[in-house]
């Protein structure tokens, strides 16, 4: 089914005229016509005739993945298959996924923290869709974290947990893949960082602190201040 991809301009766009454009950065949605009867893909309903629906992105290099699978399910439709039913959203993954560790008994600190900060960034970048995160999205939103990098490895702990996150989803059949860029095939996305060097204590410092954990540095000032007193008699 041919599907034609324009853009639906606001008002005061100055590329309004061109429906075309491909830089203006407004809305884009699918055009095409449905030859059989009314009914419903997705939850929407299906018009016969012309038909309008959006892509739900702004850029071209998501419009086609989008329009792509829009054509999919169209053509399944058509044929009588079966056609994939709507993607879990990345708010009710995330919830899920700490629901599935609490009921492990797994830590959810350091996962909590990285969940909100996933949606937030999702819900900010009008990401609804689990399955609508791309590979540049995932390297967009590493970007977006509030870390130290260079010589701490608080990014590095931090990312992991996110691809677990990203891991799990894939064993539930969310998503076919993770969509962070493996480090393996592309070393360019590795979060580099350098431990600082670790410097051994002294010898006078590690009396020091023997002493203070023993309470010997504690007596030896009493009998400091004893012999002081005598003396003074």
């Amino acid at each position: 089914m041919e599907l034609k991809i324009f853009r639906r301009h606001s008002a005061d766009c100055p590329d309004k005229a061109d429906r075309y454009a491909p830089r203006c950065g407004c809305p884009l949605w699918g055009e095409f016509n449905w030859p059989h009867s009314q009914t419903t893909l997705d939850g929407k309903r299906l018009r016969q005739g012309q038909n309008k629906w959006t892509l739900k992105t702004r850029t071209k290099a998501e419009d086609l993945r989008h329009a792509a699978k829009l054509e999919n399910d169209l053509e399944a439709l058509l044929e009588g298959k079966p056609v994939r039913q709507k993607s879990i959203t990345v708010e009710a993954a995330v919830q899920e996924w700490l629901t599935f560790r609490s009921m492990n008994e797994l830590t959810n600190t350091k996962p909590k923290f990285m969940a909100n900060k996933l949606v937030d960034w999702c819900k900010k970048n009008e990401v609804l869709l689990l399955s609508a995160i791309t590979p540049d999205q995932a390297i967009k939103f590493r970007m977006s974290l509030p870390f130290r990098t260079g010589d701490s490895s608080s990014l590095s702990v931090h990312w992991a947990v996110n691809g677990g996150f990203f891991n799990w989803t894939v064993g539930m059949g969310y998503i076919p893949a993770n969509p962070i860029p493996s480090t393996r095939q592309n070393p360019q996305f590795r979060i580099r960082y350098e431990k600082p060097e670790v410097v051994p204590p002294t010898k006078k410092q590690v009396e020091k602190v023997l002493a203070t954990a023993t309470g010997h540095a504690t007596q030896r000032k009493v009998t400091k201040r004893g012999q002081s007193a005598s003396n003074s008699r």
